[in-house]
């Protein structure tokens, strides 16, 4: 017999002091939402209603991912979640049957007057979804401000496509797009929706269209204020409008990213270092990274090693590991062999682990950097973007290899893309740096100064703009702004020499690393 339409079956589950609700999908102690994985959330849920039993892993796998190949590590990472949630350190609530499966070994009762539910108070609020523990976010329809009502179909398309982009950003919880579609045409209430659909942050948006002009707005607001986080318009000639339609999406996912970490940074940073999981350990390590100095980095560091210990099967973490050891080495912070002999480790046990993962391949551009191969450094950033097309970090690195190899204006025209993409991007005093690494090459010295002066009052603590600059200044000829720009550079590398540069620049081609030297001897170097 079915239910009847205005009732709803609800699984509510009670145990050791947890309630756990599959309908609703939360987890709660002492009427404290608990924080899960979606994933993990399943798994739980699986030895829930399956209490006192032993669960096959085979069977855990089908349930929890019905058509698709997992391994048994993803298996044992929901576990390791689940009893992080459980405070269950001792393994005496979920038990491991090695080799088999696993079992809930408490006893689970269901929560009385919890079988049925009535619908007899509509305006009765639902109850909150659990936020998952990564940033969530929801793609509402674009609202279609043209007259024109057969303009819709570009505003549904900017969301599709959105939505689409967004979930391939890895770390980020996506609201489908079929469920996003069901707010269309209705009032928007942001805090409500963020509650029914359990996500934190939501994207909204308009286009217009009037004559041969459109404009696009888009706001990133939190779900549980309703304050906006960022905001920004995108104006058009109505000339092909896919293409405008890709561009304008490819604009709005640039900045999304990392946006939504800024977010997520200054959320978690209210809370005690200690409670800090292993993504979150990720996000504050990619924060002291972007600041670009041995002291912060070091920091990054510390903060991925803690990510690793709880959680060595983090690909993400393996791979930023590798790329801040060898940024470390260019810096002259490490000894550039030891930097790659650890460095090379971590980025094959990353790609073994998840060939996706976005870190791992810009951290092999960096080992091809090392190694003066511009060929792989190339093909390893070019798949980089094939795994995350509006990756800011990947267009950027793409561009200093183009200009490691001799290529100057395809170095330009990368950077000024990445540029574009995300404007107040957290890394954007690289692409300052990028700009002076591309324009020493094609010789634009005036230029390339500009670029590294702007570097390093940027992120003063990062060598690379001060040695650019002071050579960029040793060829126009300005000896005294060279000068000081050497002195500065001497403080953070006390060591520096002709032989160093010559040894660890990666500029592929002998002439360009000798104009670099020439420059910095006309500044001063000896």
């Amino acid at each position: 017999m079915q239910p009847s339409p205005d009732k709803t079956v609800l699984r509510v589950y009670a145990f050791e002091g947890f309630t756990l609700n599959a309908t609703s999908r939360s987890l709660k102690a002492d009427n404290c939402d608990l924080e899960l994985r979606p994933k993990s959330f399943d798994v739980l849920c699986c030895l829930v209603e399956h209490a006192g039993e032993l669960v096959p892993k085979d069977e855990i796998l089908r349930k929890v991912w019905p058509g698709i190949r997992v391994t048994d590590e993803s298996l044992a990472r929901c576990v390791s979640d689940i009893r992080r949630s459980l405070d269950d350190r001792e393994q005496r609530i979920v038990k491991t049957v090695p080799g088999r499966g696993y079992l809930l070994a408490v006893p689970v009762s269901r929560v009385p007057d919890a079988q049925t539910a009535s619908n007899a108070n509509p305006q009765q609020e639902p109850a909150a979804l659990a936020l998952p523990d990564r940033p969530s976010i929801a793609v509402l329809p674009f609202n279609n401000m043209s007259a024109d009502a057969s303009q819709a179909f570009f505003s549904d398309g900017i969301t599709e496509d959105i939505t689409s982009a967004l979930c391939r950003l890895k770390g980020f919880f996506v609201i489908a797009r079929n469920t996003a579609f069901t707010y269309k045409d209705r009032p928007k209430d942001i805090r409500i929706i963020g509650r029914e659909l359990g996500v934190r942050y939501v994207l909204e948006g308009s286009v217009r269209k009037a004559g041969g002009k459109i404009r696009v707005t888009a706001q990133l607001l939190e779900a549980e204020t309703g304050s906006h986080l960022w905001a920004e318009h995108y104006d058009r000639d109505l000339q092909d409008i896919f293409a405008i339609q890709d561009e304008i999406t490819a604009s709005i996912v640039g900045r999304i990213g990392p946006e939504l970490l800024a977010a997520e940074y200054a959320r978690m940073n209210r809370r005690a270092p200690h409670n800090l999981d292993a993504w979150e350990c990720v996000v504050r390590a990619l924060f002291h990274s972007s600041q670009q100095s041995e002291q912060e980095s070091r920091n990054a560091l510390d903060l991925l090693d803690r990510a690793l210990a709880s959680d060595p099967s983090y690909a993400q973490a393996l791979g930023i590991k590798a790329w801040i050891l060898v940024f470390r080495a260019f810096q002259g912070w490490e000894d550039m062999g030891r930097a790659l002999g650890q460095a090379i480790p971590l980025i094959a046990q990353a790609m073994a682990l998840d060939n996706e993962e976005l870190w791992p391949h810009l951290a092999q551009g960096m080992v091809s950097f090392a190694a003066r191969d511009n060929a792989l450094a190339v093909a390893t950033l070019t798949r980089a973007l094939a795994i995350s097309p509006n990756s800011v970090n990947a267009h950027g690195l793409l561009g200093i290899a183009h200009a490691f190899g001799g290529r100057s204006a395809e170095a330009v025209a990368c950077i000024d893309h990445a540029v574009r993409l995300s404007p107040r991007d957290t890394f954007l005093s690289d692409f300052e740096l990028y700009y002076a690494f591309a324009h020493f090459q094609g010789a634009g010295y005036e230029l390339a100064l500009q670029f590294a002066q702007q570097a390093h009052r940027m992120r003063p603590g990062h060598p690379y703009p001060l040695l650019l600059g002071a050579a960029c200044a040793g060829q126009l000829g300005q000896m005294d702004v060279g000068a000081a720009l050497l002195t500065k550079l001497r403080a953070v590398i006390p060591d520096l020499s002709a032989s160093w540069i010559e040894a660890t620049s990666p500029y592929v081609f002998v002439q360009d690393r000798a104009r670099l030297v020439d420059g910095l001897a006309r500044a001063g170097l000896r």
